[in-house]
């Protein structure tokens, strides 16, 4: 029997094992191979750029459209402005179906695609730039009950950094609708709100952790350090419950998050073994977590302590956690 007069539901079985670069170079084999590599329950998993939902739009609704068993979408691209209609015109193809929608974090999204993220109440995976969200758009999103993984980088990222009245309201409302998210999704596992211009409230992070028992992953860093919101807003108690209620905490991330003290940084590794990354860039990090982490966290993958050199940690405790942790990525200085 040779692979042309193999049963189609063999070969289904075959192909359903390989990756989608792999099936597109079978269907270039023969004709028939071709049709068995076009199955649509074949393809669960699709990548397309940006510039071709552009320039070919009805081309990738119909693509999406015959994947009638599509359930991970990605988007690509480095765009800035783009047309959000075209974009969600090909992901809603999908939208019965998909459980996973990724999209290239500098995509400017509309208020109007966010709701319509908000209609595929079966997404477990939401991966977008945040950074026309909103208090409106985080609403729309409370439908995503399923969601467990929520990574949603500058959500606050419009420019906050001139102290006004408008500006303090703008805040608040965004505090206040990340708080009532994170009282209605309690199945997340991780959640990603890195930003460039702002950091969540202790309020936001108490409802994330206590409705979230299997969270594991956690990034709130910022871009850069910030001084323009008074520092109670977000204090030591938040990182505190974090390694209180969450031990299973694989990766953590509170770069330039200053108002944590070096004492808040150690209870956190001692209380979290599991941990794997760590991003603790110009905090206040020092060497005895260094040292805690290299006995405490055995698994530690990946740790960024780029900024805190010669500041709070010293190069030979740097020296004795590489020698402890051979296995171990440090990041040590900023990388380009």
């Amino acid at each position: 029997m040779s692979i042309v007069t193999t049963p189609k539901e063999i070969l289904l079985m075959i192909f359903g094992q390989l990756e989608v670069s792999d099936l597109v170079r079978v269907s270039e084999t023969c004709r028939h191979l071709k049709e068995v590599a076009r199955d649509p329950l074949l393809w669960k998993k699709l990548t397309l750029s940006y510039e071709k939902i552009k320039n070919n739009n009805e081309a990738c609704r119909n693509h999406v459209s015959r994947c009638s068993s599509l359930k991970e979408i990605f988007i690509t691209g480095e765009e800035t402005v783009i047309r959000s209609d075209k974009l969600m015109a090909v992901v809603m193809k999908a939208k019965n179906n998909l459980t996973s929608l990724n999209l290239s974090p500098s995509f400017l999204l509309s208020y109007t695609s966010f709701k319509k993220i908000g209609d595929m109440t079966q997404l477990t995976h939401l991966d977008v730039g945040g950074g026309k969200l909103g208090p409106e758009g985080i609403a729309s999103l409370a439908w995503l009950t399923e969601l467990r993984s929520f990574k949603v980088p500058g959500i606050t990222s419009e420019n906050f950094n001139q102290i006004c009245d408008t500006n303090r309201v703008k805040l608040l409302k965004m505090m206040v609708a990340l708080r009532d998210l994170f009282r209605i999704l309690k199945k997340l596992e991780v959640v990603e709100i890195k930003t460039d211009c702002d950091y969540p409230s202790d309020q936001v992070l108490m409802h994330l952790v206590r409705n979230n028992p299997n969270l594991h992953h956690v990034d709130i860093s910022t871009s850069r350090p910030l001084s323009t919101r008074n520092m109670e807003e977000l204090s030591c108690g938040s990182l505190s419950l974090l390694a209180n209620k969450c031990p299973q905490l694989t990766y953590i991330g509170i770069g330039n998050l200053t108002m944590f003290s070096s004492n808040d940084i150690l209870q956190l590794v001692r209380k979290c073994p599991k941990l794997k990354h760590a991003n603790f860039e110009k905090t206040r990090v020092d060497d005895t977590a260094l040292a805690v982490m290299a006995q405490n966290c055995p698994d530690l993958e990946y740790l960024n302590i780029s900024g805190c050199i010669n500041y709070s940690v010293s190069s030979d405790a740097v020296d004795r956690l590489e020698g402890d942790l051979p296995n171990l990525r440090i990041v040590a200085e900023d990388e380009e």
